[in-house]
């Protein structure tokens, strides 16, 4: 009877004993687990932290390029409405960006086009930080007419993303963003900003070049469409002349007809009406209609030249000798000034 009772209460010690080693089991797993996600997220957030610390990060550098004889910069049309591309030779140096720049603020060396930014801004610094420009002006930038500040800052984009390193402009006054200049947004950066925009609602951008009223450059008009037969429509455009409000003149003939056109390895063939000679003479009027047509359907994609016709009869030269006999390509320098 001793012995059964002795052993029963030796079972039931061991089995406190048991009991209590399966709680303590139990608590040091729960700290365990609890200690190795206290230290565990620490040292995981330590080692992000430190392996974020050995990367580098893309800082501003001077925007420098290869050299180069000539730049395209912006200017203002004497309309006041329109902005003008002209290409400007250059002493060949890898800091032609930061030229460039200088030309659009220090403005147009003739009469023919206008400067839209304030003659007394300069140019401070110019960086760039993976694909964004930095261009920092001196605070002079911030007495531009609000109602020109568009084109004053288009013209400093548009100059900028020429070169191929750029999408986007940050300008920065005395080193700091400004949220805005005159009208314009520049709390952020810029893209490039469509030239001269005239209308239409479609997802392809046609450009179409006229004449300012000088006759001394070829301005670009933009037009969104969603046709499909782009050659056509940018040769339509030239044929009606340019919109009614925008200071610029025609450089096709008025009567003019489009007989025909086709595209075939990179050449275009216009067939147009004897009438597009209306003119009748003078070099200026001869050079801006086929300038005004090369550029314009160079312009478009997988078109490099153009074959001009007249009613089906190649000329070998127009009235003030301009030569036609051949296709004409594309120089790819608009407006060139030396």
């Amino acid at each position: 009877m001793v012995d059964c009772f002795t052993k029963g209460v030796t079972g039931l010690e061991h089995k406190n004993k048991k009991n209590k080693k399966m709680k303590w089991t139990v608590v040091f797993l729960l700290l365990a687990s609890l200690c190795f996600f206290l230290f565990g997220c620490s040292t995981k957030d330590k080692v992000q932290e430190l392996s974020e610390s050995r990367t580098p990060k893309a800082e501003r550098i001077p925007f420098l390029v290869q050299n180069q004889e000539t730049v395209l910069v912006y200017f203002g049309a004497v309309d006041g409405k329109n902005l003008v591309p002209v290409t400007l030779s250059v002493n060949p140096t890898n800091e032609v960006a930061k030229v460039a720049v200088e030309k659009c603020l220090a403005g147009p060396e003739n009469d023919f086009t206008l400067p839209v930014i304030p003659e007394e801004t300069k140019l401070k610094d110019l960086s760039i930080q993976v694909s964004t420009v930095y261009v920092d002006l001196t605070p002079e930038i911030n007495q531009v007419d609000p109602k020109k500040a568009k084109l004053a800052i288009d013209s400093l984009v548009l100059t900028l993303t020429e070169f191929n390193e750029v999408e986007d402009v940050q300008i920065l006054v005395d080193g700091q963003i400004q949220n805005s200049i005159g009208e314009v947004d520049t709390s952020k950066p810029i893209k490039r900003p469509v030239i001269n925009y005239y209308g239409g609602e479609g997802k392809k951008e046609v450009k179409v070049y006229y004449s300012d009223s000088n006759a001394m450059y070829l301005v670009p008009v933009t037009y969104k469409v969603s046709v499909n037969d782009m050659p056509y429509f940018a040769l339509k455009k030239l044929v009606e002349g340019p919109p009614s409000k925008s200071g610029l003149l025609r450089t096709l003939w008025n009567g003019t007809k489009i007989i025909s056109y086709s595209v075939k390895e990179g050449i275009a063939t216009v067939d147009f009406s004897k009438s597009v000679l209306g003119y009748g003479g003078g070099s200026t009027a001869e050079i801006m209609f086929v300038s005004s047509v090369v550029q314009t359907l160079t312009d478009l994609e997988n078109i490099d030249a153009v074959q001009l016709l007249f009613e089906g009869e190649k000329l070998e030269y127009l009235p003030e000798g301009s030569d036609v006999s051949a296709p004409i390509y594309s120089t790819r320098k608009i407006n060139y000034r030396q």
